[in-house]
C-alpha cells in the first residue's frame, strides 16, 4: 500500500477497533476517518483514495463475520402474528388516518383487518375477538410485534415486560 499511511494505520486501526462496540450508524466511515485523519494531524497528506483502500481492506478484517449468520424463518400451521399499522380511509366521505390491528398466518399466507379510530388494549381485544370469532378458530400461539399497547417496558437483553 502506500508508506505514507503507515504511521496514521495504528491510529485508523483504533478507530475502527471501537466503532465495533459503536450503534452500526455512529461507526466510522472511509469519508469520516479521512476528514478526521486531516483535522487532527496537521500535514497530513495522503489522497482520500489511500485512505478509502486502506479502510476497505481494514473494516472487512474487523468485521468479517458481523453479517455472516442468519437464522432460517420457519412458521407452523397454527401460528399467529399480530400488529397494528395505519391506514387512511374514508368515513361519510371525509378522508381520516385511523389504526388496524392485522393478524396474519405466515404459514399460509392468510390475513385478517380490523380497522379501528386509535391503538389500545381495548381495541386489540376486541379485534383479536372480532378476527377469531369470524374465522372460527383461535390459533395455537401467537406472536405479538412491540407494540406499545402490550409492551410496557424494555427489560434489559431486549426482552418485552408486559
Amino acid at each position: 500500500m502506500c508508506p505514507k499511511l503507515d504511521p496514521y494505520k495504528p491510529t485508523i486501526d483504533k478507530w475502527l477497533e471501537e466503532d465495533k462496540q459503536a450503534p452500526r450508524k455512529q461507526r466510522h466511515t472511509a469519508k469520516r476517518v479521512f476528514n478526521r485523519l486531516r483535522k487532527e494531524y496537521p500535514g497530513f497528506n495522503c489522497s482520500y483514495r489511500t485512505v478509502a483502500s486502506y479502510y476497505t481492506m481494514k473494516h472487512k478484517e474487523l468485521f468479517k463475520g458481523a453479517k455472516g449468520g442468519f437464522l432460517p424463518l420457519e412458521h407452523h400451521p397454527g401460528e399467529a402474528q399480530v400488529d397494528f399499522g395505519t391506514a387512511d380511509f374514508y368515513e361519510n366521505g371525509r378522508r381520516l388516518t385511523g389504526k388496524y390491528l392485522e393478524v396474519s398466518f405466515p404459514y399460509s399466507n392468510k390475513g385478517y383487518l380490523q380497522l379501528f379510530y386509535g391503538e389500545n388494549m381495548e381495541c386489540l381485544l376486541e379485534g383479536l375477538d372480532v378476527i377469531f370469532r369470524h374465522i372460527s378458530v383461535v390459533p395455537n400461539e401467537l406472536w405479538f410485534d412491540n407494540t406499545r399497547t402490550i409492551v410496557t417496558k424494555v427489560i434489559r437483553g431486549g426482552r418485552a415486560g408486559y
